[in-house]
């Protein structure tokens, strides 16, 4: 009898503790995946929150790298403006006193500066074209904030066409001219004369003596070299160039305030713009610190509810345990009695 209610105990105890663990893992399980989706939730808002917090961020940095390039583009050009209107002051005093190298050397450090080894659109004084003098707009692109910078030709360029068509560009960079297939630096080019805008010019001396008739079309800054001034042969042809050369100077101030309001313009929109995307860097990195509490927080409460929810598990289990102890339990046998002194209970 004691053996059968015994083992009934142990079946009753051993079965409810196993569903008793078996709860408890289910438990455990059942928490993780609820904790586990609170914080996918939450780490997904986060992003969302990140990337909308942001777009601002990248949006005026681009805005701020945009306006600094067209900033160092045109302090760059001013820099230039400042040698080209020296060299245009000493092409001035050589044309004064006829000196036909001094002023083409200094018309070869005009073209020099103006290009700067550079033909993209970060160069806003480089030469357009053969005879080109117009202006090319360049976008700074802000959006709605947009503004467009004049980009002007400040070379002493020119290009000759001659009779039969063809047109010919000096080589500026070497101050040199090709004509048929020989190249002669342009000091060696000799003005003859001059009908309905035609120049008659010649190269080589002697038996390769070469005469030609051409159109000067002028770019840039308005002047050529000396050889289309009549090699300074007289005071009229030097008071021409001379001429030019105050025209150039003309054309050069005009840039030059063009470039400076450009200028106060970028100045502006690039300080705009790195303010703007400082304090969007700071709203940021306050909405990242602000997750990162929140974070804390949450798994903070995630650790305490699945601690709160095994705990009460466990007192239920342990009563439920206390229970069937007291039901199945066989009572304990009597002792020192009358009858265990008969041996009753043997």
């Amino acid at each position: 009898m004691a053996s059968t209610i015994f083992g009934s105990f142990e079946f009753n105890f051993r079965k409810t503790e196993f569903f008793i663990n078996r709860a408890y893992t289910l438990t455990a399980g059942q928490l993780k995946i609820q904790s586990q989706k609170e914080i996918g939730a939450m780490s997904a808002r986060h992003q969302a929150e990140i990337v909308k917090a942001q777009q601002p961020v990248t949006k005026n940095l681009a805005n701020k790298f945009e306006a600094g390039d067209a900033v160092a583009d045109l302090k760059n050009a001013l820099d230039r403006i400042v040698d080209i209107r020296n060299s245009l002051f000493e092409a001035r005093a050589a044309a004064k006193l006829g000196e036909r190298a001094g002023f083409d050397n200094a018309l070869f450090d005009i073209n020099r500066k103006a290009q700067d080894a550079s033909q993209d659109s970060h160069n806003l004084i480089g030469w357009l074209a053969v005879d080109g003098n117009g202006v090319r707009s360049r976008t700074v692109e802000l959006g709605p904030a947009s503004f467009n910078i004049a980009s002007r030709s400040l070379g002493a360029t020119y290009a000759v066409e001659l009779d039969d068509g063809e047109r010919i560009r000096p080589e500026f960079r070497k101050n040199e001219m090709e004509l048929n297939g020989q190249k002669f630096l342009v000091n060696e080019l000799n003005y003859v004369s001059e009908s309905d805008g035609a120049i008659t010019f010649t190269v080589g001396e002697g038996e390769e003596q070469q005469t030609f008739t051409g159109t000067v079309k002028k770019g840039g800054l308005g002047i050529a070299s000396s050889w289309v001034y009549g090699n300074f042969d007289s005071q009229e042809f030097q008071d021409l160039a001379v001429g030019d050369v105050n025209g150039a100077l003309q054309r050069l101030n005009a840039a030059e305030r063009e470039l400076n309001a450009s200028l106060i313009q970028a100045e502006y929109r690039y300080n705009k713009s790195k303010t703007l995307a400082e304090a969007a860097q700071t709203k940021v990195d306050n909405t990242v610190r602000a997750q990162l509490t929140e974070q804390q927080a949450l798994n903070k409460a995630i650790e305490a509810k699945t601690k709160i929810a095994l705990v009460v598990l466990s007192l239920g289990a342990q009563q439920k345990l206390t229970q069937i102890d007291a039901i199945f339990r066989p009572a304990p046998k009597p002792t020192n009695t009358i009858l265990d002194r008969f041996g009753l209970f043997d």
